[in-house]
């Protein structure tokens, strides 16, 4: 019997509680017996009888083979991990029972333990395919809950895949390390179900929480178990290729965090080898390098898929990316330049301008500003101007100038469609078939705020209360044009009450439009949105604002909604959840400079509150 593992902290009682998982059983068939449940007993003498009897699959009387196979159904669950690993002896007789007998074991993955949600993720789970069950894994480890670690320690043990036991594992693996408290259930629950278990992913995570401590003495096994993953075979080669990815990039970033930087650089070159020109792929991998200053294996990925990168507008793009986050701004430029008079090639011109339109999106959400508006000029100068693709760039152009505040350009981008909507029956008609629809009124509304705000940014008063009137004259539920009212510097008493009046109308019309949705639509959670945006930023009920702001996060948490749910609880006083969720809003959409000027502000007057406090 192999020494037990040593844990700090952890009674040995926690360790043999290992086999306090669920029944596993095999369905009637013949005269095998079904397996029974799984009962904690002393783990040596089980593994000593259990290895016997797979050694006496292999023996040359049928008699024995059979009555073997009879003893190791009835061991159930405590019989698995042997089992799958007896999957690769060579001998082909036991090697082909211990499949028979691992197909044959039926697993009840869900447990009465279970949360709602555990269980939801876990529905069906039997029957789903290689990659439906991946995504499950996802799933569960993007929700961080301790049920949910010990789901995807159940399936690290019991999955009938290697391949996707490993899977379950770095999905757990790549999770951020939790606090103190929570590292303890986290380990704790690994070790209630993986100890005992020979399966390298079982092996990983129990090495994980054996070093955590002091993870220096665990980088030798880490490279052992690199070195024996790189080292395997499997049918499903793309998988696998995942799989060692994966764990070699697991094994860069413990290096890294404990300043081994020439031996991370090296396993990032080993990243290298198994990496493909697959577009998505490389963008990925360029972009992690890039977080991690590995400018020369940056080089390598270059170099040796130089071809792909030259012939591809987004490869060239991330490549330029990479050298304007190294500080090579000079070689950035060519490459940037170079990716834009690239045309990709395509049969359809109208693909063409649709792919340069989806770059332009993308470069955009990077923050590379600069890029991402020469892509959406390309599409304004050659799309049709009746096509959805013009129609997209000029709004997302337009939105993006005024989060700059550059709001003279983005009034001219907008004021062009308006030009061409006089006497053009099918631009208008276009305009209000357009996902999200944009009512002709709406974007004559939208112009004029745009004017305004440049003029407010000139302190030409004048202009920027005719633009404002006449922006509320087209669209009277504007949420911005009403903000922007209502906070008119030296109102007349009759200009603010008429403006109050204006917003209460807007809010009761939102709230009545609210009461026409089903529960949980997109349209709800716009309407949500709306309403709280223009409480928050004005006046009325904060409690329903705040109330609206949440079910619109509720049903998707983008940025947008979230910077509306800190307005709310700025306008409530409560500047410590403002920064809380703006923080969040700003994750998710670095790029939004109202978003960072927000952020700023909630800070500061958090820090105001502090002393008075």
């Amino acid at each position: 019997m192999n020494p037990p593992i040593a844990v700090r902290g952890l009674p040995w009682s926690i360790v043999v509680s290992l086999f306090l998982t669920a029944p596993v059983c095999l369905p009637a068939a013949g005269t095998t017996p079904a397996l029974k449940p799984v009962a904690a007993e002393p783990l040596g003498e089980s593994a000593r009888e259990i290895s016997n009897l797979i050694h006496q699959l292999g023996d040359e009387k049928y008699w024995v083979r059979q009555q073997a196979h009879e003893q190791l159904a009835r061991f159930g669950a405590e019989a698995f991990d042997a089992l799958v690993t007896a999957q690769e002896n060579d001998d082909l007789e036991i090697a082909e029972r211990a499949r028979e007998l691992v197909q044959r074991v039926r697993i009840d993955w869900v447990r009465e333990t279970d949360s709602p949600e555990i269980k939801e993720k876990l529905k069906d789970y039997e029957t789903l395919s290689d990659a439906d069950r991946d995504s499950r894994m996802k799933d569960l480890a993007a929700t961080g809950s301790e049920g949910a670690i010990v789901a995807l320690c159940r399936l690290i043990r019991f999955e009938r895949s290697p391949l996707l036991s490993k899977r379950a594992a770095l999905n757990l693996l790549r999770r951020p390390q939790p606090s103190p408290p929570g590292w303890e259930k986290k380990s704790n629950a690994i070790l209630k179900i993986l100890v005992g278990s020979n399966r390298p992913a079982a092996q990983w995570l129990l090495a994980w929480v054996r070093h955590h401590e002091q993870p220096e003495n665990g980088l030798t096994d880490w490279a052992k178990f690199v070195d024996d993953e790189l080292a395997v075979s499997d049918s499903d080669v793309a998988m696998e290729m995942k799989v060692q990815t994966e764990l070699l990039r697991f094994q860069a970033e413990m290096l890294l965090d404990l300043n081994h930087h020439d031996r991370a650089l090296a396993v990032m070159r080993k990243m290298v080898d198994r990496q493909t020109d697959d577009a998505a792929g490389l963008i990925e991998f360029v972009g992690w390098l890039s977080t991690h200053d590995a400018w020369p294996v940056v080089d390598d990925v270059a170099k040796r898929f130089d071809h792909s990168f030259m012939s591809n507008p987004r490869l060239l793009y991330t490549l330029a990316h990479a050298r304007k986050i190294q500080g090579n701004d000079a070689l950035a430029e060519k490459f940037a330049q170079r990716a834009f008079d690239l045309q990709t090639p395509t049969h359809d011109a109208s693909d063409a301008i649709g792919d340069r339109l989806n770059i332009a999106r993308e470069l955009q959400i990077e923050g590379l500003m600069a890029w991402s508006e020469r892509e959406y000029r390309f599409v304004l100068a050659k799309a049709d101007r009746e096509s959805n693709e013009m129609l997209a760039a000029r709004f997302d152009l337009g939105e993006m100038l005024h989060d700059a505040q550059r709001d003279g350009e983005a009034a001219e981008i907008y004021q062009t469609l308006v030009d061409q909507l006089k006497n053009n029956g099918l631009l208008q008609q276009r305009l209000s078939q357009f996902d999200p629809p944009h009512p002709p009124k709406s974007v004559r509304s939208r112009t004029h705020f745009f004017h305004a705000c440049a003029a407010a940014a000139k302190n030409d008063r004048a202009a920027q209360i005719e633009h404002l009137d006449k922006a509320i004259g087209f669209d009277s539920t504007d949420a911005d044009v009403l903000i922007a009212l209502y906070r008119l510097p030296e109102q007349s008493a009759d200009r603010r009450d008429a403006t109050r009046g204006l917003i209460r109308d807007a809010a009761d019309r939102f709230r009545d439009d609210l009461g026409d949705q089903p529960s949980g639509t997109p349209l709800q959670a716009v309407l949500c949105n709306e309403y709280a945006w223009l409480v928050a930023n004005t006046e009325g009920d904060l409690d329903k604002s705040l109330e609206c702001a949440l079910r619109a996060v509720q049903f998707e948490p983008v940025g947008s909604y979230l910077d509306t749910l800190s307005h709310c609880y700025a306008a409530k006083k409560d500047f410590a959840s403002a920064v809380k969720y703006q923080e969040q809003a700003a994750a998710l959409e670095p790029y939004s400079q109202q978003i960072h000027r927000a952020l700023v502000q909630y800070r500061a007057a958090l820090a105001a509150e502090k002393p008075k406090k």
